[in-house]
């Protein structure tokens, strides 16, 4: 479908500016910062030659620094190449999220155009709406930060929703492949993988057994389903997949050597850890999905924190004596889950530089009965995303148990309270939040790209205009005490996710 010409003038505005902060950034920040302090170094062994350098503070597969090393090391047989500079020069590095995030805007629109069913008398302005909900998407601050930086997490969302793109299209095997190339960027992707291989088993037991026959309604969509389905769906999936095992057998091929092969890794590995084991060992973290939830309510609110909406989602709490009884089980949940698997990591109270330790320490933590005080609002985001996920069209019951359980499975073995971590669920289930709710109004969409913008232009002055010093003091075996890193000593700290 063609764009509109404001659409491209849109995009260009976009990408003029993002290029014009990752130039300001390259010359302010002229040398590795933070993570990347790792991960520079590490691709540039590799653009050398030097294959057996492993820096032991990474915890992620080498994916991130093959592609300069490719490049590198093509320029000697290509002269052609040796034009585009130095590929492993750090602001040619951080330029690789860069060229990733552009292509963002065609990614969302393509997605949600398989994922919100077109209506055939309003087809152009379907389309429209896609072009314009996947650009909006785009602005999302907390992965569009990444397009600036030399670090993972941008990568590995693009390629587990180039693995999902390619499996709602039915192209299994290039999905099956994708999703292995996801794993070099971050080895948790494989939940995603087992999400997207999931979410096509049950389409494959739902097709229609011949052309002309009904489509088998095994899975009943999120608003239609009654509590019972939570027990009755799955086991009707599981015996009708028993019963029709040939019909899954191609697809359980194509999925299964990336699922085996991640299996195998970690055995080689001896856990899910690349190198630092130490500072992440695995944990039952459950207070990470509450803070998911929190972070969803608050970056997708024009979506889904209407006026309207948040009387429906509150009033729904407490419309029925059920309904009392169940939130008042569910505020009971909540509060446990925070009293026991609430976990502050070192790092998080170490390091200043990041958000993460100022919501910790003036939100979540500001006083003992705080984090207490938030359940309230747990809920009720919880019960504004639900409400909208049931006007999705192409939400299920069977995909919304999988997106929580894939999610629980990334985020609660981790002790760390980073905001990186949420990156592929938040935009998951942005993906979800609009279909079948008919076409968004215009100002909804306004209001999230107004609120993008205003958080992303916070984010960028703070980093450039507001850097501060580590007061860092050196133990004496050379390195730094309190979690920090004496490579920072005498250098600028800035803020960022």
């Amino acid at each position: 479908m063609a764009r509109g010409s404001l659409w491209w003038m849109a995009y260009a505005a976009w990408c003029y500016g993002s290029f014009r902060i990752a130039r300001t950034m390259n010359d302010r920040v002229g040398e590795p910062y933070m993570d990347e302090i790792f991960h520079a170094p590490q691709a540039q062994a590799y653009c050398r030659g030097d294959w057996r350098y492993w820096d032991p503070a990474l915890t992620t597969p080498p994916g991130l620094y093959l592609v300069p090393a490719a490049l590198a090391h093509l320029q000697q047989f290509v002269p052609l190449l040796r034009k585009l500079g130095d590929p492993c020069s750090l602001a040619a590095l951080r330029g690789l999220n860069l060229v990733l995030s552009v292509s963002l805007p065609f990614l969302y629109s393509s997605l949600l155009r398989l994922l919100r069913p077109r209506p055939v008398s309003k087809g152009h302005l379907s389309e429209a709406v896609n072009d314009w909900e996947g650009l909006f998407m785009a602005l999302f601050p907390m992965l569009g930060w990444w397009a600036w930086m030399y670090y993972t997490d941008l990568a590995s969302v693009v390629a587990v929703l180039l693995s999902w793109r390619f499996a709602l299209e039915r192209q299994h095997t290039l999905s099956a492949l994708l999703g292995a190339v996801s794993l070099w960027f971050r080895q948790t992707n494989i939940v995603w993988v087992a999400f997207i291989a999931a979410q096509t088993l049950i389409a494959r037991l739902e097709a229609p057994s011949t052309e002309d026959a009904p489509r088998r309604a095994l899975d009943p969509l999120l608003r239609e389903a009654a509590l019972a389905d939570m027990v009755r769906v799955p086991l009707q999936l599981v015996l009708f997949a028993l019963r029709n095992l040939p019909a899954l057998v191609p697809v359980v091929a194509t999925y299964l050597p990336v699922c085996l092969g991640a299996v195998a890794f970690v055995r080689w590995n001896g856990g899910i850890v690349l190198g630092d084991k130490t500072n992440h060992v695995p944990a039952v973290h459950l207070a990470q999905a509450l803070y998911f939830v929190a972070f969803a309510g608050v970056f997708f609110a024009p979506l889904v924190a209407t006026p309207s909406r948040l009387r429906e989602a509150i009033t729904g709490l407490v419309r029925t004596p059920s309904r009392v009884v169940g939130s008042a089980l569910g505020l009971i949940g909540v509060v446990l889950i925070i009293k026991t698997f609430t976990i502050a990591h070192p790092f998080l109270l170490a390091d200043n530089r990041h958000y993460a330790f100022y919501l910790w320490r003036r939100v979540i933590n500001v006083h003992p009965l705080a984090r207490y005080v938030l359940v309230p609002g747990y809920l009720v985001a919880g019960r504004l995303l639900w409400l909208q996920l049931a006007r999705a069209s192409r939400m299920t019951l069977s995909t919304l148990v999988l997106f929580v359980g894939a999610t629980c499975a990334v985020l609660a073995p981790t002790p760390l309270l980073e905001p990186r971590y949420f990156l592929t669920p938040l935009v998951i289930l942005r993906l979800y939040l609009s279909p079948g709710a008919g076409p968004l109004r215009p100002r909804s969409l306004a209001a999230e790209a107004l609120l993008y913008l205003a958080i992303q232009a916070a984010c960028v002055w703070l980093f450039l205009e507001r850097p501060f010093l580590w007061d860092i003091q050196i133990g004496a075996d050379g390195r730094g005490l309190e979690g920090r890193d004496e490579r920072e000593l005498g250098r600028l700290q800035r803020f960022m996710w």
